[in-house]
């Protein structure tokens, strides 16, 4: 379902919480800062941010971003995708994949990124998981540390 910000925020911001204190990355949860960037993401045409719901819960999101950039064509982007530790191995990821394609092929992407930044780079089931709507390992991702880390 595409996010409405009258509803459901809370639960997404929830969600995102438990995301970030899953990664490694050496940043601290801000909801003031969360709030904004998601407000930024409903407001833009070329963003998406689907939800899965397990029941009445909250199992996953992804967002999504299609953008022509230096060209004449879209490209598309999966710029954060999490399912809940507890919904993994469920219906839910591929659910939201299926939603993000399906996304991006309405507005003919003629390619579609994903990465796996928050360790699950590491993990085969989610690389296959992709394989399985198309994607290809095409690289790696770099990360550098800015100096104040």
């Amino acid at each position: 379902m595409r996010l409405k910000w009258e509803y459901r925020v809370s639960e997404l911001l929830e969600l995102v919480k438990r995301f970030n204190d899953e990664t490694s990355y050496p940043i601290t949860y801000s909801c003031s800062s969360a709030t904004d960037y998601v407000w930024r993401l409903v407001n833009d045409p070329l963003t998406a941010i689907f939800l899965h719901y397990e029941g009445r819960a909250l199992a996953g999101c992804i967002i999504v971003h299609a953008d022509k950039e230096f060209s004449n064509e879209y490209f598309g982007y999966i710029s954060k995708m999490y399912v809940l530790p507890e919904y993994r191995g469920t219906k839910t990821a591929r659910s939201l994949l299926k939603e993000a394609c399906d996304w991006f092929d309405e507005r003919e992407c003629v390619l579609s990124f994903a990465t796996a930044t928050a360790g699950v780079g590491k993990d085969r089931l989610y690389i296959n998981l992709l394989g399985k709507f198309g994607f290809a390992v095409q690289g790696m991702v770099l990360i550098r540390k800015g100096k104040t880390v």
